[in-house]
Order: C-alpha cells, then sequence, then structure tokens
C-alpha cells in the first residue's frame, strides 16, 4: 500500500494540536408537514429528544442453507500473505472484527476480513469471474461477521450502452469460507466509478438493488430496481428503465429499506424545487415524490432553494433520518444551510431540523455523527450537536460504538486507513496487510 505522508503529516498536526471549545447548534423548533397524508390524518406530537428506539428484530427464520457454487472461470487472483492492502471501503462489526473491499492500490475487487482490529486482514473473497472488459469493483452488505452478500460490476468510468450484464449475488453465512452464487437478470449497466450501485437489506430473507446508468435527458436518470424477497437465491426487476417516469426523474443520491416494505430514496440534481424524495411503501413497486418541509423560518424562499439529499437511514421500522444540503437565492445572495429530515411514519410526515452538514451515521436514535472536514457528535438525536475535530481529509467512515470508529481517509491522490478510540478526537494510523497462513 501507498504510504500516504499527506495524510500522515495531517494526523500528526492534529494529535498535537487541542482541540477547541466543544461545539454545539442552538436547537430549534422543528417544522412538520403532511406529506401522503391520510383522509383523516391522526394527532400526532413531535418525537422526545430523549427517546431512543430499538433497532429493528430480525426475522424469527433464519435464511436457507447455502450451498457452495461450482467455479464459473478465471478467478480474481488472490493476494500474497504478507502483502500490504489498501482499503477502499470498511464495515466493522465490533471493537476487532470487521470487513472491508479493497486490494492492491486501486482495486476494489477483493473481499477482506479482519479479527484485530484492521492490521492483518484474511482474504475471502468470492470465486467471482475475471472480466475480459477491465477490472471489477464490489459492493457488498456486510450483516454480521459472518453473513456477507456481494456483487461485482464493471469498472467502467463511462457507461457503455448496449452491454449485457449478468446481475450475480455472492452470499457467504460462514464468514467467507464458501460462497454461493445468487441467478439474477441481464441489465444494461450496473454502474460506474461515479455512480457505484446502491445494495441494501434490511433482514437476512430481502435485498435491493439500485443500479444508476447516468443522464439520458433533461433531469432523467434512468435506474434499475432489483429484489429478492429469497435470501438473495432470486433477484427480479421491480423498476425498468424503460416503462414509465416512476423514479426515473433525477439523480439518486441514496437508498434505504426498513424490511416492511418502506423503500427511499434522496435525490439531487433535480429541478429547483426544494428537498424531495422517493417513497415507496409497497417494496419498490408503487412510487411517490414526497416535498419535504422548508427549515424554520424559510417558508418564503425555501421552494426556490436547490438541494441534495444524502445519507438516508432507517433505524427502526418506519423510523428514518436523512440529511440535505441546500442553496437558495436570497435577493443577490447564495445562502446555504443543511437541514436534518426525520420520519417517524415511514416518510409521511417529517421534521426539519438544522445540523452541522455531511454524511449522516446514526448508532441508534440518540447518538450518531455528522461526519465531514468537521466531525460532530449527537447524544439527543441531532437536537445539539458537539464538535469533535477537524481533519483535512474526506473519508467513508464505520463507528461501532461511540467511541471506536475507522475510515478510509482520502487526500488529494493518496489514501489511508485510520482509526479512533476516542470518538473522534485523535486518529491514528494503520498499515494493513494480508494475514500469513
Amino acid at each position: 500500500m501507498r504510504r500516504s505522508w499527506i495524510i500522515w503529516a495531517a494526523l500528526l498536526v492534529m494529535a498535537a494540536t487541542a482541540c477547541g471549545p466543544a461545539g454545539t447548534l442552538p436547537p430549534l423548533e422543528p417544522t412538520q408537514t403532511e406529506a401522503l397524508a391520510p383522509a383523516s390524518p391522526p394527532e400526532t406530537q413531535p418525537p422526545q429528544p430523549a427517546e431512543t428506539l430499538p433497532p429493528p428484530t430480525a426475522p424469527e427464520t433464519e435464511p436457507a442453507a447455502i450451498t457452495p457454487s461450482a467455479p464459473l472461470g478465471p478467478e480474481i487472483p488472490p493476494l500474497r500473505p504478507g502483502e500490504a492492502v489498501e482499503i477502499q471501503f470498511i464495515a466493522m462489526i465490533d471493537t476487532d472484527r470487521g470487513w472491508a473491499i479493497g486490494g492492491k492500490a486501486g482495486d476494489w475487487d477483493h473481499i477482506l476480513r479482519t479479527e484485530d482490529g484492521g492490521m492483518r486482514w484474511k482474504e475471502v473473497t468470492p470465486p467471482e469471474p475475471t472480466s475480459a472488459t477491465g477490472s471489477l469493483r464490489a459492493v457488498a452488505i456486510f450483516r454480521d461477521i459472518s453473513t456477507a452478500w456481494v456483487f461485482y460490476y464493471p469498472d467502467w468510468l463511462e457507461p457503455q450502452y448496449g452491454a449485457s450484464l449478468a446481475v450475480r449475488v455472492w452470499r457467504t453465512i460462514d464468514g467467507g469460507e464458501t460462497w454461493d452464487a445468487g441467478d439474477g437478470p441481464e441489465v444494461e449497466f450496473l454502474g460506474t466509478q461515479d455512480s457505484p450501485p446502491y445494495f441494501e437489506s434490511a433482514d437476512p430473507g430481502s435485498g435491493w438493488i439500485l443500479t444508476r446508468f447516468g443522464g439520458v435527458g433533461m433531469h432523467r436518470y434512468p435506474v434499475y430496481l432489483l429484489r429478492s424477497q429469497d435470501g438473495g437465491s432470486s433477484w427480479a426487476v421491480s423498476v425498468d428503465p424503460y416503462q414509465g417516469a416512476s423514479i426515473q426523474g433525477c439523480r439518486k443520491s441514496g437508498m434505504a429499506v426498513d424490511g416492511t416494505g418502506h423503500v427511499l430514496l434522496t435525490v439531487d440534481n433535480c429541478p429547483v424545487s426544494g428537498a424531495m424524495v422517493y417513497l415507496s411503501e409497497d417494496g419498490g413497486g408503487a412510487w411517490t415524490e414526497v416535498q419535504l418541509p422548508a427549515p424554520p423560518g424559510g417558508e418564503g424562499w425555501y421552494p426556490d432553494s436547490y438541494c441534495e439529499g444524502r445519507s438516508p437511514q432507517f433505524l427502526a421500522a418506519g423510523f428514518v433520518r436523512l440529511g440535505a444540503m441546500c442553496r437558495a437565492l436570497a435577493g443577490d445572495a447564495l445562502e446555504e444551510y443543511d437541514l436534518l429530515y426525520e420520519s417517524r411514519d415511514g416518510g409521511r410526515t417529517w421534521l426539519a431540523l438544522p445540523y452541522p452538514g455531511g454524511d449522516l451515521l446514526f448508532l441508534d436514535g440518540d447518538h450518531g455523527y455528522a461526519l465531514d472536514l468537521d466531525l460532530y457528535f449527537t447524544a439527543d438525536g441531532g437536537r445539539t450537536w458537539e464538535k469533535r475535530k477537524s481533519v483535512a481529509w474526506e473519508g467513508q467512515f464505520s463507528f461501532v460504538d461511540a467511541e471506536h470508529g475507522w475510515a478510509v481517509a482520502r487526500a488529494e491522490d493518496e489514501i489511508a486507513l485510520v482509526q479512533t478510540q476516542d470518538g473522534g478526537r485523535t486518529w491514528s494510523m494503520l498499515e494493513p496487510t494480508i494475514a500469513g497462513e
């Protein structure tokens, strides 16, 4: 792995500099709007800040046993024991054990597992055949240290029109020791480097894949939405980009599911109409555009703003949060503001709260992070925020609790794996390698 001197120098400077006084954002009275309102909407009260909802409960039944698949052809070549590895995506399960996607410098095709906090990694890549048209990239759902779903898409910079690509989802229930390949349809696109597919699941029996293509017309961004209802064994097309408008009108920036039929998509690169989401209540068959409320005091100019949704996350059945960064003209000045949106009824009604901006990562109903170049923490569901650190790199983060987190840190053309044990106040660099036999 390339030594990330830019990130290393930034970490040394931050370690030597005490963090300033904790910054907090003043709580504001949230606004509430009705979307998809029933004929006689019930009277509801805004949620109390101290409330913590439990995470969704997994179904009683476990998925059927997986039978290892026969080899399909020349496989992705394995990494050598002791070889340095570049981590591109990390998903830790607890303080010691977790998963990653990476490989040699620039590669996204190897599936890795650690049991020592991220220093040494075991290669557990499924027997995916290599591509004759170039390298591959993996996307994955890492449910626990034993269970994972993985599928691959071509490492293209631009979409290839007229392609025929098979959707093949690999599944393991023994930590990657054996894999089974689920069957999927052939589609024309699976994503590109700048538009990777979204891959989500809320329970062991169901999953969704949203494959993004790019723009082919004014405010038209076609997608396939694929769904599995048998634990990933088979996949069917729920939304076809060539039949009707449905969810094809805006660029999709995030997807979240809750296992009870709710599928929510955040969007950006849309006409100026304020923040909105696409919402399905039947698992992705029928869709509705839901306009999100204006921020407190912004009702007069909010409809003329341009918003980018991000980081949707279901914390329990029907309980979802997401972020939005909005820009609006106020006279001759361009104003920017960040909003945290919250719904307790699956996306029908929403609260709008200010937040510091960045990607949202909630650990439960109360505790979570807002992650950008400035790192913030909340312990009351986003009503107030404490600044933890300013960093000089952008990161893909994985936190297992309020104190222990990891990040794939990127600065210019450098990349490094870093770790915190104090809630993001200080970070140290790891040098991951492939474990020996």
